[in-house]
């Protein structure tokens, strides 16, 4: 037990060490115009941390924006065409440092030994299974159409 706890400790540390790189671009009173919408908005980060946070958590999100009066944080997945000052906003930029992050993450999975590694064995192996499935059920309908189409033409005579 006491091992399990120590790495929970370990974990939530290293989640932390990981999301700093977020946080600690965070420009106040910055706001970003963005080419595309934003991948996720929502009032339930309401502090800019949170908001960063779980901008890191996304390995898609590259920036964050957060609306200081409204609470709101908005997730995109690319860095904002142009900035400006506006001081109802903070904003937050995950790129450069973010492209590293799953690297970091994939070598701590290995802390976590043989059982997870055996459940993405076996997920991968499901998934291939899957793929047969789709393609078998596939040529089965693209059959059962044809006899279809065939017993509907006799039918009519």
């Amino acid at each position: 037990m006491s091992s399990l706890l120590s790495f929970v400790l370990a974990w939530t540390i290293f989640s932390l060490a990981v999301s700093a790189s977020c946080l600690n671009s965070a420009q106040h009173g910055k706001i970003g115009f963005f080419s595309k919408a934003p991948l996720a908005f929502g009032y339930t980060h309401p502090s800019p941390s949170e908001c960063a946070i779980e901008c890191e958590s996304l390995s898609t999100c590259q920036a964050w924006l957060f609306t200081v009066n409204g609470k709101e944080c908005q997730l995109y997945g690319s860095s904002p065409v142009a900035q400006a000052e506006n001081m109802g906003f903070i904003l937050g930029l995950c790129g450069e440092e973010h492209a590293n992050t799953p690297t970091v993450s994939s070598s701590s999975k290995l802390v976590l030994g043989p059982s997870s590694s055996r459940g993405i064995v076996s997920a991968s192996h499901s998934s291939v299974a899957a793929s047969n499935v789709n393609k078998a059920s596939a040529d089965h309908l693209k059959r059962h159409q044809h006899e279809h189409f065939g017993h509907h033409h006799h039918n009519h005579h």
